[in-house]
């Protein structure tokens, strides 16, 4: 069914929660830096951040649209990528192609239902890994990198991408919630679902 959700600004914070005088000084901070008042006007305002800068004009975009059935590769040489976002309840997969000079096209988006603590939603993702995908060309393709949330079902996800470790073709990657971080290197997680240490 229906979701409905509301924006609620923080300036109708009951009294003795959140001030107006702790949100002006919050202001005051944060229209120091563009990234630091984007997360202000989002979580204290609850309104919408507006990038400032040209728009392109909307009929050019319109024109450079194409037409191609879902699930379908577009013809050239491209290679399959695939993100996966953890929730309680679903899985939820973009696959994308990627051609020369950073050209993409979203090829299918697919959600899977269920439990993320259980092995059956996963069985599912295992198929999409598999999944051959026609090209426009008749060839095959099938999904070279496939990266799987970690942020939520963290261990779910370490014993999936462990469980296909010997494709070369999963990762498990964690996002973090502050502009600016620097990318970390890859690391190994040595623990099962009961929090024993693996043995190497």
């Amino acid at each position: 069914g229906e979701k409905k959700g509301f924006h609620l600004s923080s300036l109708y914070s009951p009294v003795g929660w959140y001030s107006w005088q702790q949100a002006v000084e919050d202001f005051l901070h944060a229209k120091e830096s563009e990234q630091l008042l984007k997360v202000w006007i989002n979580t204290t305002l609850g309104e919408t951040w507006v990038d400032k800068g040209e728009v392109p004009d909307w009929k050019q975009l319109f024109n450079r649209r194409e037409f191609f059935p879902v699930g379908t590769v577009p013809k050239g040489e491209v290679v399959l990528t695939a993100g996966v976002d953890v929730q309680k309840d679903r899985l939820e997969v973009e696959v994308v192609a990627w051609g020369k000079s950073r050209e993409s096209w979203s090829i299918d988006y697919r959600v899977f239902e269920g439990d993320t603590g259980s092995g059956e939603v996963w069985g599912k993702l295992s198929e999409l890994l598999s999944h051959h995908f026609i090209g426009e060309n008749g060839l095959e393709y099938m999904i070279s990198m496939m990266a799987v949330d970690a942020g939520y079902a963290t261990q779910e996800v370490y014993n999936w991408v462990r469980s296909h470790q010997g494709s070369g073709r999963v990762m498990a990657v964690k996002g973090v919630n502050k502009a600016l971080v620097p990318l970390s290197s890859p690391s190994r997680v040595d623990i099962t679902v009961g929090g024993q240490k693996l043995k190497r």
